[in-house]
């Protein structure tokens, strides 16, 4: 799903005055001031990854893209995503693949290793994920839950990949019962209509009464990247808003609302490293033709 401002009778007068002079419009009826407004303003999609529900997603994430519109000058249209699967086949298809990404280190390293992505920034932590179950039915160990249903997100999501290493025996594993978000995964434990849940480690504190099982080896944090498409200079501009935005009161709340510590410089290699999580994925994917 597209997030656009173009919407209501405002945004048809805007659509009948052709998309150059709509947007700057826009942008400076939200408070926007592109860095040349003698020139067209430069559209680019920053695609989230769908560990919250769509709305859940787009409510985290305006205030990022909006602080990005009003520094760099470009208009930032966040898209969300259904589930994992809706969000990866969208990355490997070039008439949909994003402008701009924010997501996990795998999805993160194999864009950059085989798609042409630069890495633009990066949070400065470490992502898990977590077995949990009800307080009220303690599992003390994860060959307990073998053969249960467990919520958890669709491959080839991070939770997904990582859940497949922790049963690592086909023989062996719990029945998946894939959700579209935390939020899903949580509702229907609770409800009993499935024995556990396999969410991020960082959101188990946002729900009470959970147990936790196990957590997961770390990994890098989600980092933002950018398509190959995507000029030189948008390319550095953004990379230099991001890495700032801690020094500004605007970018400092925009960074608070959007549940961002910081954005830091970030280091290739620890995220080329977890793009070979995905290659048994997606076997004809742009890797295979590398090889």
């Amino acid at each position: 799903m597209t997030v656009d401002v173009n919407t209501g009778l405002f945004g048809q007068g805007l659509r009948r005055m052709g998309k150059v002079a709509a947007t700057l419009i826009v942008l400076t009826w939200a408070g926007v001031s592109p860095v040349h407004a003698d020139e067209p303003v430069v559209e680019l999609d920053l695609a989230i990854q769908p560990v919250l529900s769509a709305n859940a997603t787009h409510d985290r994430y305006l205030p990022l893209a909006r602080y990005l519109s009003e520094i760099t000058g470009y208009r930032i249209n966040l898209v969300t995503s259904p589930n994992f699967v809706a969000y990866w086949q969208g990355m490997l298809r070039s008439d949909r693949a994003p402008d701009l990404a924010l997501d996990a280190s795998h999805f993160t390293g194999y864009r950059a290793k085989y798609m042409g992505y630069k890495i633009l920034a990066r949070i400065p932590d470490k992502v898990s994920y977590s077995l949990v179950t009800r307080d009220d039915d303690l599992v003390m160990d994860p060959n307990e839950i073998i053969a249960e249903p467990i919520a958890s997100f669709s491959s080839p999501g991070m939770g997904a990949v990582l859940l497949d290493r922790m049963f690592p025996s086909v023989f062996r594993k719990p029945v998946v019962v894939e959700m579209p978000g935390t939020e899903d995964a949580i509702r229907a434990l609770r409800e009993e209509r499935v024995r556990a849940a396999f969410i991020p480690s960082r959101l188990v504190g946002s729900f009470p009464g959970l147990f936790v099982v196990a957590t997961t080896e770390q990994h890098e944090a989600p980092a933002l990247s950018a398509a190959p498409s995507v000029s030189i200079e948008a390319r550095r501009r953004l990379a230099e808003t991001l890495l700032n935005m801690q020094h500004t009161e605007a970018g400092r709340l925009a960074l608070e609302q959007s549940a961002i510590e910081r954005f830091d410089t970030p280091t290739e290699d620890a995220y080329l490293d977890d793009a070979k999580l995905l290659t048994a994925y997606w076997p004809m994917g742009p890797h295979r033709q590398m090889q």
